[in-house]
């Protein structure tokens, strides 16, 4: 790991730190978001369009995560100085949420693997 070690030196010192809060908020999204995205997994494998509320709900906290998160990175004695090499394993992330925000919001079946069939009209 030198080569995470060395990303996180030159353009990300507020991870180094290891605030107490920093680590919380890790052992939280590692382990507790972790029935969220298996929830996801299955939703996608089993087509279970029953779990789109749940899965709305842990979007939303991932969201709020985030948004914690990047605020208190910013707002730091050590905030991040190159945007390029800071955000870009971290925009991927969030555009993959965006993603699923997008798929979930577009349609009442997102886990479908097949459109709804359409009722056949009526002869008049």
């Amino acid at each position: 790991m030198p080569e995470t070690y060395a990303f996180a030196k030159e353009h990300n010192p507020l991870f180094l730190s290891g605030p107490d809060w920093l680590r919380a908020a890790t052992c939280f999204s590692a382990y507790a978001f972790s029935a969220g995205y298996l929830g996801i997994l299955i939703g996608y494998t089993f087509g279970l369009d029953a779990i789109r509320l749940p899965t709305l709900v842990f979007l939303g906290m991932k969201l709020y995560a985030l948004a914690f998160y990047h605020y208190m990175e910013f707002t730091s004695k050590t905030p991040p100085q190159n945007m390029a090499a800071y955000w870009g394993p971290e925009a991927p992330y969030l555009m993959s949420l965006g993603l699923m925000l997008h798929r979930m919001m577009s349609t009442s079946r997102p886990f479908s693997t097949t459109a709804p069939k359409k009722s056949p009209k009526k002869a008049n």
